[in-house]
């Protein structure tokens, strides 16, 4: 958000924030309060769950653009993180650590579904097969559904060494599930997490995550909705930037 405003002060534009919770009623009550207001365009960088909502905002020819994640089949603007590169780095780096038994805590999210494949892809390109049973999913992206994931993952008698949570709150939840069991991080469990958040450092051993390069993303999905408002392009854009996994002490080897 602070980069996105201050991209939208430098454009010239006012950014007006309002928080939904997921919640499509929500959703819609704040959609409704936004237009009333006249407001040039919509950012959207939450789950949006309302779909019927989505779909009026863009046969009205309203300019949206999607942060940092992706909602098919809807055609629209999108500014993201390649999300299925950052799986591939963050199991890449548990596999070079030596990890062969890797579990996922993912959620039901496009975003995280293309974790997952990168997870999937990683493990492939390094000649490790998939085992069934290895990915934990959430309902809400909360850390106690995260907790008990990760402790469906770490209760197995074959238990992973390793765990990727595709955000880092489910990291922090294996985090905690592990150290519920006795387990230490990293000596006998190395985790990962996505976002790179302020939870990365609040935890101990700080998190290992995957950073999204978010001054860009800021700046470019200013540049989006500012070119569909000013221009409106009939050809919809796909921006997905690079990740980068930033290694701290969460994960060691085997």
């Amino acid at each position: 958000m602070k980069h996105i405003e201050e991209a939208g002060q430098q454009a010239g534009f006012s950014i007006v924030m309002c928080s939904t919770d997921n919640d499509a009623e929500k959703e819609a009550k704040q959609v409704a309060f936004m237009r009333q207001k006249r407001v040039d365009g919509f950012i959207i960088a939450s789950k949006f769950r309302n779909d019927e909502v989505l779909k009026e905002l863009l046969e009205d020819g309203v300019p949206v653009v999607l942060f940092a994640f992706e909602k098919p089949p809807f055609s629209i603007d999108i500014v993201t993180v390649d999300d299925y590169l950052g799986g591939v780095a963050a199991v890449e780096h548990l596999v070079s650590l030596g990890h062969r038994r890797i579990g996922v805590i993912a959620d039901g999210s496009y975003s995280s579904a293309e974790r997952v494949r990168g997870y999937y892809a990683a493990l492939q390109s390094a000649g490790i097969a998939a085992e069934e049973g290895l990915v934990a999913e959430c309902q809400t992206i909360t850390l106690q559904e995260a907790e008990e994931a990760a402790g469906r993952l770490l209760g197995r008698r074959d238990r992973p060494s390793a765990v990727f949570g595709c955000n880092d709150v489910m990291a922090a939840g294996a985090m905690r599930a592990a150290r519920k069991l006795g387990l230490d991080v990293p000596k006998d469990l190395s985790i990962v997490g996505f976002d790179n958040t302020d939870w990365c450092s609040l935890l101990f051993p700080e998190l290992t995550s995957v950073a999204m390069p978010l001054p860009e993303l800021g700046k470019k999905v200013m540049e989006v909705i500012v070119n569909r408002m000013e221009r409106n392009e009939p050809t919809k854009q796909t921006v997905r930037m690079f990740p980068k996994l930033v290694v701290r002490g969460s994960t060691g080897p085997v």
